[in-house]
């Protein structure tokens, strides 16, 4: 031990040679480590550009081939380089600081380069996300930020309070600038998704059927929703939609729609910054909660299924909190009302949060009105719901049924008299099932639990750790929403059921964090905003690579199908015809009036004045009865695109 106590002497003596009250060993250290996540990256990245290139035995990181094609003298040269450049900027700038951001930049870069290429591979091949390896990642990042953590190596506490990021005006504007960086990609991604012909009939045809007769009638009228006319809000009562008529009447485009669910989610950084200030955040740590918000995963990831009204929640129940806190009781309860108006489910977030106001704050006769106003509502949306003519969809709580159509009081009187049940339900699997369904339903369980790793493992569980249990409250609508129904897309990060619980997970984090002292605080932030951006990207990297450039590789192809649609309402379509169109055709066709799905999952095909198909897709009599079209005839067929146009034959 004396020896090793020595050898630390005499490299630390050598080191104050070079730069008097300068580097220590730990920095060599941090410099070595920066060095080879760099080398190691840059290995990754070329390798994967090997795999896509084609070149003969190239491998990608996770095959055991990839040490064979490595170059070691370019590999060594890189990490003895960029390991000295970093140690030398940092003796130059006497900073130490330097050398810590270089090794923070460095691992982000190799866990964003490892974390992007596996996840999107994994995509590519089943659909579906591994969170198995995101956790090693966040191990590895939690680790390094723990170092930087411990004495504030990255000067964190000095940084907040120099220059503009001591001011809170700046830091709004830094927020603005990322929030409108947002919302840019996001819009022209989706509308590359939509321009592919990869936006479906649910959950984008039905909504641009809506807004055009929105636009013609005042009513969210639509055909294809289910098999017949019907009001969108026989469906989901979600007055909340009007708020963008105003502006589909002024653009009346797809793109619009697109542009709207971009800059709604957006928004919802705004009052996360304005909530941390609250809170008694500084104003640079206000803009990391925000960027945080920005990059939380499942929040980025389902905001590529085109457009929904959950898109909605964040910004409006972020500004529910930000008025409760502010006093302001008044658009607190305006901005309640408007997200108990986004559907009818929205309630439980309400109820949520008066939760917490009641057995958080002393504010006790808010939370109680909001109690009530948010119980109410609830009984009055259902209500709306029947009164249109539909159902309240509370199908997906199904299995809490103790007899058939048993309603949703049943599914409280379930949880409360079988707790077990619910356990099972939520976690587990049934012990009673066949061994085949055994296995589905553990797979089940484990996308569950899958889903709330990605969505609290990059805040580090930080709800868990608050001085105040409940905060707790503020989880319910994860436990509501996403967890207890058995239908698969409520508990997949890549679906709009996040939006709600995501955001009421941000709102508790901050509360947790900032109550917290300012070291650990620091630890908190810096790696929740580290993890959420890895995470982010491993989750939309394959979305941003398929729909940017599925599209550029197939724009001719895309843009045939799109004329010879726009030919056809040109020279044949009249006022008044019926149309059915293939689902990923149809959202291309939301200006007819009576328009239906191919393949129509509620009440079958209709013999319509025309069918528009795209012969992509074989047409199984599983997917679409093909004896229909013995009474149609094909007026396009050597026009060289995947759009088929049949018109029916005249008796």
């Amino acid at each position: 031990m004396k020896r090793v106590k020595n050898i630390d002497a005499a490299i630390n003596s050598m080191l104050e040679r070079f730069r008097p009250g300068g580097l220590d060993i730990t920095s060599l250290i941090a410099a070595l480590a920066s060095g080879f996540f760099f080398s190691s990256a840059l290995a990754v990245l070329r390798a994967e550009h090997n795999v896509m290139t084609g070149i003969q035995g190239a491998a990608s990181f996770f095959d055991i081939a990839f040490v064979n094609n490595v170059n070691l003298p370019a590999f060594i040269f890189a990490f003895v380089a960029f390991s000295a450049a970093v140690f030398c900027v940092g003796m130059i700038l006497k900073s130490r600081a330097a050398v810590s951001f270089n090794l923070l930049l460095t691992s982000v870069f190799f866990s964003v380069s490892v974390a992007v290429i596996y996840e999107t591979r994994n995509y590519e091949k089943s659909r579906q996300t591994d969170v198995a390896f995101m956790i090693g990642v966040a191990v590895l990042l939690i680790i390094i930020l723990k170092y930087l953590s411990d004495g504030d190596k990255l000067r964190l506490a000095k940084i907040s309070g120099l220059g503009f990021f001591s001011s809170r005006r700046t830091m709004y504007v830094f927020t603005a600038v990322c929030a409108a960086i947002f919302a840019a990609a996001l819009t022209v991604v989706s509308y590359s998704h939509y321009l592919s012909f990869g936006s479906f009939t649910f959950d984008f045809g039905i909504f641009a059927q809506m807004f055009e007769r929105m636009k013609a009638t005042g009513l969210p009228l639509t055909t294809c929703e289910r098999g017949a006319e019907l009001s969108h809000f026989a469906v989901h009562f979600s007055p909340t939609w009007y708020l963008l008529l105003p502006g589909y009447m002024l653009f009346g485009s797809p793109l619009y729609l697109f542009a709207a669910h971009a800059v709604l989610v957006a928004l919802g950084a705004f009052p996360v910054y304005r909530i941390a200030g609250k809170l008694g955040a500084s104003p640079l740590t206000s803009f990391a909660f925000s960027l945080m918000y920005l990059f939380f995963p499942t929040m980025a990831a389902s905001s590529f299924v085109d457009i929904h009204e959950n898109s909605f929640l964040p910004v409006l129940i972020l500004y529910t909190v930000y008025f409760f806190l502010s006093g302001k009781y008044v658009p607190m309860f305006i901005f309640a009302l408007l997200t108990l108006g986004d559907k009818e489910d929205a309630a439980i977030y309400m109820i949520a949060l008066a939760l917490y106001i009641i057995f958080a704050t002393k504010k006790k006769t808010s939370g109680a009105v909001l109690l009530l106003l948010s119980c109410g509502y609830f009984v009055f949306a259902t209500h709306m719901i029947v009164r249109f003519g539909g159902t309240v969809m509370s199908s997906r709580l199904g299995a809490y049924y103790p007899q058939k159509d048993a309603g949703l009081l049943s599914v409280i009187k379930t949880c409360i008299t079988d707790a077990g049940y619910f356990i099972v339900k939520v976690f587990g699997f049934d012990a009673s099932e066949p061994a085949k369904a055994q296995s589905a339903l553990s797979l089940f369980s484990q996308s569950k639990l899958q889903f709330v790793i990605w969505l609290l493992l990059p805040v580090l569980f930080a709800p868990f750790l608050s001085k105040k249990n409940s905060v707790l409250f503020l989880l319910v609508p994860m436990l509501v929403i996403n967890l207890m129904p058995d239908w698969i897309y409520q508990y997949n990060a890549y679906y709009q059921y996040t939006y709600g619980p995501a955001a009421m997970i941000v709102f508790a984090c901050m509360a947790a964090v900032l109550s917290m002292s300012a070291e650990k605080r620091r630890f908190f932030v810096s790696v929740a905003l580290t993890l959420c951006f890895v995470f982010s990207a491993a989750l939309t990297a394959p979305k941003v690579y398929n729909y940017g450039y599925g599209y550029l590789k197939g724009r001719a192809g895309y843009t045939a199908m799109q004329d010879t649609i726009d030919d056809f309402f040109e020279e044949y379509y009249k006022e008044g015809d019926s149309v059915s169109a293939t689902t990923t055709l149809l959202p291309h066709c939301s200006k007819v009036k009576e328009l239906y799905d191919v393949p129509d999952q509620y009440g079958g095909q209709k013999k319509t004045d025309w069918y528009i198909l795209d012969s992509r897709y074989y047409y199984s009599d599983d997917y679409f009865p093909e004896d229909i079209l013995k009474e149609y005839t094909l007026i396009n067929p050597d026009d060289g695109s995947s759009v088929e146009i049949f018109r029916r034959t005249e008796s």
